[in-house]
Order: C-alpha cells, then structure tokens, then sequence
C-alpha cells in the first residue's frame, strides 16, 4: 500500500489531483426531496445563498432568462 499512497501524493503535490471530493448519502441524512430552482433575484445572489445555505448543494449565476441556478435539498415533512 505504501507504493500507493506514494503515487498519489506524488499526483497531489504536481497538481494532476486537484482534490478529493465528499459524496452524502442525501437520503440517509432524511433530504429525499430534489429541487432545481430557476430564480431573477431582486436582491443580491449571495443573500440569497446566505439565507438559504443549509438547503443548497450547489450554485449557478447564469446569463439569460434566470440569474442563477439553485440545485436544494429538502427534508421530507
């Protein structure tokens, strides 16, 4: 194993892995409801992120018909 770890350091340190990444068991975790959400925003994106962080998994600020891109989690009530 050691010659593993090796290599993989070896691909970290030169930046050809940029990162590990975490995967949640969502469901697991009692957030078995998926949302898009399309949204104009009045206010600033980032209220809206900050007052809404706990439920959101991942943002994206477009151009078009909608600001930003929300992809939420929810938990079945």
């Amino acid at each position: 194993m050691g010659t593993i770890t090796n290599r993989v350091q070896k691909l970290h340190d030169t930046e050809i892995i940029k990162g590990f990444q975490l995967e949640l068991d969502y469901q697991k975790l009692g957030y078995n409801i998926e949302c898009i959400i399309e949204l104009n925003a009045k206010e600033s994106i980032d209220n809206i992120l900050e007052q809404y962080h706990d439920n959101i998994i991942a943002a994206h600020k477009t151009t078009g018909q909608y600001d930003v891109i929300l992809i939420t989690r929810f938990k079945d009530t």
